[in-house]
């Protein structure tokens, strides 16, 4: 074997090591980037669901079959006047797993319900609202899932428990509302590509309310052409529909893969 072959092939293998590096790197890693979840709740008093519903979904977040080490589940609420209608943080946990926890599957989940447990305790002190900023409540959510390093192979998920009744971004709430044309511009669409977006308890709404000479309307009632305007609106807010999820009601299920 002559010289010129030898630097021939040493050139190849290298090239092929490189390859096989960079393959491993965006693949292999990729799929075992830690998944992390954002449980989002509009606490505003036109939602009919509470606490109950935040923690089936922080629930559904922990027990996601994806989780793993480093895995994270942040749970926030909406904003109002007092944050400039920013969402706030109310708690941001590591997912307890088996390979962490010496006791293993048994113990993980016991420090699981006892996280649960305890973002139920902060989640009950959270109180009723007359705002609902939910779109810039969803794209801090998936910004913050962004920042954490989410990409399309890690299975992250945001989790909203809301109505979808917008009253903060006035596009939205007009045409939700029917005061202006579907066409009229929106807000520029989440960019959610590979970040799952799963709206929980749409239909679990508070309309009429009856106290001793007082009659108020939280909703406005729902027929069947705004309840399809509003997820009509919805869908085009976002720019990966097929990894947005409508459930009507807020009940404990398996995770969207």
């Amino acid at each position: 074997m002559n010289s010129r072959t030898k630097k021939l092939l040493v050139t190849t293998g290298s090239v092929c090591l490189l390859a096989s590096l960079f393959l491993w790197h965006y693949v292999v890693a990729g799929k075992t980037h830690p998944t992390h979840s954002v449980v989002l709740r509009d606490p505003s008093a036109s939602v009919r669901s509470g606490c109950d519903c935040t923690s089936a979904l922080i629930t559904r977040a922990f027990t996601d079959p994806k989780v793993g080490p480093g895995s994270t589940v942040t749970f926030t609420i909406t904003g109002d006047a007092s944050t400039a209608n920013e969402a706030r943080v109310i708690a941001s946990v590591e997912v307890p797993t088996s390979r962490q926890v010496m006791q293993g599957r048994e113990g993980a989940a016991k420090q699981r319900d006892k996280l649960i447990s305890e973002i139920n305790a902060d989640c009950a002190k959270v109180v009723p609202t007359k705002s609902s900023p939910i779109f810039l409540a969803l794209a801090r959510a998936v910004q913050h899932l962004r920042n954490l390093g989410c990409r399309p192979t890690s299975g992250c998920t945001v989790y909203a428990q809301t109505d979808l009744e917008e009253n903060a971004e006035q596009h939205i709430k007009h045409i939700l509302d029917g005061a202006a044309s579907v066409k009229e511009a929106l807000p520029p669409p989440i960019d959610n590509t590979g970040i799952n977006v799963v709206i929980t308890g749409i239909a679990d709404t508070v309309g009429a309310t009856s106290q001793p000479g007082v009659g108020k309307h939280l909703t406005r009632p729902r027929t069947t052409d705004r309840a399809e305007r509003i997820r009509s609106v919805w869908e085009r807010l976002f720019t990966d529909r097929q990894r947005l999820v409508f459930e009507p009601y807020c009940l404990a299920a398996k995770p969207v893969n």
